[in-house]
Order: structure tokens, then sequence, then C-alpha cells
């Protein structure tokens, strides 16, 4: 039985706390000791820093709602962006073992950590984790994914356990070895533009009953040719004697679209936001 009703309302509520304390637990948010007045005193307030040690008088990551409609909260960047710049602070990433096992006792059973977790192969711990997934504990599990507009990547992290051996040291199980990921930016990314990184189909071929068909980035290049092609049509034939050509072909192209498919929901939204 799917969650419905109050109980879906508390999941979402649930994801939008976790990722309130991600964000908050992550960014590197100013403050002063002294007193609410000084906390409150822009004046007192040093300047957020970036990884290189730049400062910057703007936060560097915030929360907003996200421009993919229905999407709930984005995550975007409060600088500019250029390629291979890194996006916030490393994250640590914590291996999530056989947690549908555990779970199988409960078909209802709901997972927050489901949504915001790697395949083993993304980060490199398919030799630790026989059948889990990677818990990105940081930004790494904020951005949202939109294959046509994809400018920030996840990149491998670093493995170790500070000098603890897994088969002589207690403590060595004690706390995950996978840290230091961190996220680049893949293209320039303008001060208060949302971040995108690539979920990778299988993410949204697994959640198609909850999700619907999600364009790939497959689907955004047929839909490109397409629009090519219709445009070709249009400065061929919409004349003075014929005004409406562009409008009426699109509404034509519409209709026949008007179905769930992932090449249809690819298109644009509306005749506006095709031209």
């Amino acid at each position: 039985m799917k969650t419905t009703g109050p109980s879906k309302l508390i999941n979402n509520a649930s994801r939008l706390v976790f990722r309130c304390f991600v964000i908050a637990s992550t960014l590197d948010y100013p403050f002063t000791a002294g007193g609410e007045d000084a906390a409150h005193d822009d004046a007192a307030q040093p300047a957020a820093t970036t990884t290189t040690g730049v400062e910057h008088p703007n936060c560097l990551l915030f929360l907003a709602e996200s421009t993919i409609p229905n999407a709930g909260l984005g995550i975007f960047t409060g600088i500019d962006l250029r390629p291979g710049d890194a996006v916030a602070e490393a994250d640590i990433i914590v291996p999530l073992q056989d947690w549908e096992w555990h779970a199988e006792a409960d078909v209802d059973f709901w997972f927050l950590w489901r949504d915001y977790s790697w395949d083993l192969s993304e980060v490199g711990m398919e030799s630790d984790v026989e059948d889990g997934s990677a818990l990105v504990i940081g930004t790494g599990c904020m951005p949202n994914c939109n294959f046509a507009l994809i400018n920030a990547k996840e990149g491998k992290p670093e493995y170790g356990h500070s000098g603890l051996h897994r088969s002589r040291d207690p403590g060595a199980g004690g706390f995950t070895g996978f840290h230091d990921q961190r996220m680049h930016a893949l293209r320039d990314v303008p001060a208060g533009g949302e971040l995108f990184v690539s979920y990778g189909e299988h993410w949204f071929e697994d959640r198609v009953e909850e999700m619907g068909a999600v364009p790939f980035e497959r689907s955004f290049k047929r839909v490109d040719k397409f629009l090519k092609r219709f445009k070709k049509l249009s400065l061929k034939y919409q004349t003075s004697d014929n005004p409406d050509f562009t409008k009426d072909l699109w509404d034509v192209v519409k209709a026949r679209a008007n179905y769930e498919t992932k090449n249809a929901n690819a298109l644009p939204l509306s005749f506006e936001d095709m031209q």
C-alpha cells in the first residue's frame, strides 16, 4: 500500500527538514559571539570563504524554490562559478549496507536516505559494500537533476582510515573511510544560478510510478533536432497571408504529444517557451 494522506505529508516534511539540516551543517555560515545584537550585525559578520581561500561578501550557496516545477527546493550558487571551481566543502560518504534486506520485514518501509544516496560504482565503493548504496552527507545530495542543464559533477572520494588497521583496531569500523569528495562546476554558472547534477538514468527509471517519464539527455537532443526542423517549416510557410501558421502548427504538435513519454515531456511547455 502506498503512503498517502498525513503519512505522505510527514515524509515530505522529513525530506525538507533533512535538506535544510544538510545545507546548514555543511556550509560555513558566519556568526559571531557577543550576544544577539552582534549576531545580527552585518559589519560583525566575516565574509564567506571558498575552498580556495578567496573571501566573498555573499553566501556561497543557498536554498530556494527550484526552477524545475514541483521539484521542491533547489540549491543555488551565491557567487559566479567557472569550470573546475569547487562548489562547496568536501563531503564524507557513508556506506549503507543491506538496508533493503533489513527493511524486508516491513513492506511499507519508507527509507529517507534512499532518495539521497548514490550507486556504489559512482564513488568507487563496490569492493567495500556488497549490497547497498553510498550516502553522501553534504551538498552532494542537495542539487536537483535536469538532464538538459547539468552544470556540476561529483568527484571521486579519497579513501583512508587514518592509520587504523581493519583487522587489529576496533575503531576502524566506527567511521567511514570515504572522504574528501568534492563537487565541481562543469561550466560557467552565474551567481543566483541553480546547480544541477546527473542522478543517472537508473535513478529515475526506478521511480517511474512516482515521478512519471522524466526526459533524459537523449530526449532533449531529439527535441532540439525536431525544433530546428520546426523552425525551418515556420520560416518557409509563415507569411503575411498566413500569420498564424507557426502557432497553429505548434498547437498540432502539442496535441499529438499530449501523452506521457520522455520525448513529449522534453518539449517546451508553451508556444512562448518554444519561441
